[in-house]
């Protein structure tokens, strides 16, 4: 069993968070395919989970990443000196869009920032962001215990709501935090009594903390979250972006594609693969994934570890006959 797997803590603790802000693999060597071929067993496995982890660690700087982030810095630069009415953004798409790895490189975006500039909120003990989900079925009490877990704090039943709210909220301002984001957001609908006063709750603590507010979600327009008074005044104060599938209509939209590939092919590692081999495979790599960012990573992914296994060091597809089988009602859906 590995240390990470022996301690494992999910995300939304802060042990789990402060291990994937600090967990930045570097991009190991590049090394010949003969020079592969000539090490040693030991050096090849230490090579081959070099490459793994920095695989799996890379952030996708898409067009709608790059405007998700400049928002969300926007945002918490204006609600710096807010003490009432402060801003939030809303991540909204279908699944498999990159929506969760977005949010969560953000966050650690900003942690890294206010690290590297010695910021307060940067200093040892303080925690920048903090990352939660939202559970189905959630109520009031359960939403803000969920933020009590982050922190390690105790939740137990003979904790009022009000006690555990008023907790969460002094031990954010002592340890700085200064952006939140709630993942799985579209579990409340606020047509729903115990989901509104979920989102009761969590409009509470945004008033009670300095922080920018993050959520993001499947299809939160039609999710019920934005319904009704409650989800006009969430909508008032939280910009929506909507994350889409990449399109293939224009040349713009295929270049940005392209671009996407060669910035995926680099981070595979393979010692094979020729800069811009990847592109040959577009179309069909495109057809495969609708487009989807989250798809796309995970067919990649795929083929660069079964390239790393079999040796043969460069990324392989299906054959043709069955990528035209898949292509066409991919492109249908797609269009």
């Amino acid at each position: 069993m590995t240390d990470t797997i022996a301690h494992f803590f999910p995300l939304s603790t802060k042990e789990g968070w402060s291990r994937f802000v600090s967990d930045d693999p570097p991009r190991p060597p590049k090394i010949t395919h003969a020079q592969r071929q000539a090490q040693s067993k030991s050096n090849r496995e230490q090579y081959d989970t070099a490459r793994r982890q920095f695989m799996s660690g890379g952030i996708v700087r898409t067009p709608v990443f790059n405007k998700i982030l400049q928002s969300a810095s926007s945002r918490l630069r204006m609600n710096e000196f807010k003490y009432t009415g402060k801003l939030g953004l809303i991540v909204s798409g279908a699944p498999a869009l990159g929506k969760t790895t977005t949010v969560t490189q953000i966050g650690k975006l900003h942690t890294l920032r206010r690290q590297h500039q010695e910021h307060p909120a940067g200093q040892p003990g303080s925690i920048p962001v903090v990352y939660i989900t939202v559970p189905p079925a959630c109520g009031p009490k359960a939403m803000i215990a969920e933020f009590a877990e982050f922190f390690g704090l105790p939740t137990n039943g003979r904790i009022s709501q009000s006690t555990l709210l008023n907790t969460v909220s002094q031990v954010m301002a002592r340890v700085r935090t200064e952006l939140v984001i709630v993942d799985e957001i579209h579990n409340l609908n606020v047509n729903y009594r115990m989901s509104a006063d979920a989102s009761d709750a969590l409009k509470q603590l945004s008033e009670k903390c300095a922080a920018t507010f993050i959520y993001a979600g499947v299809n939160v327009e039609s999710s019920g979250l934005l319904d009704g008074a409650r989800g006009q005044q969430i909508s008032s104060r939280f910009e929506l972006h909507r994350v889409a599938p990449f399109s293939d209509r224009s040349t713009k939209h295929r270049d940005e594609w392209q671009a996407v590939l060669l910035d995926l092919e680099e981070t595979l590692c393979l010692t094979r693969q020729r800069d811009g081999d990847i592109l040959a495979h577009s179309a069909r790599l495109f057809a495969d994934t609708g487009g989807s960012i989250g798809r796309l990573v995970d067919t990649l992914h795929r083929a660069a570890l079964d390239a790393i296994d079999n040796r043969t060091e460069r990324l392989t597809f299906a054959s043709d006959t069955t990528m035209r089988a898949k292509r066409a009602p991919a492109l249908a859906a797609a269009s």
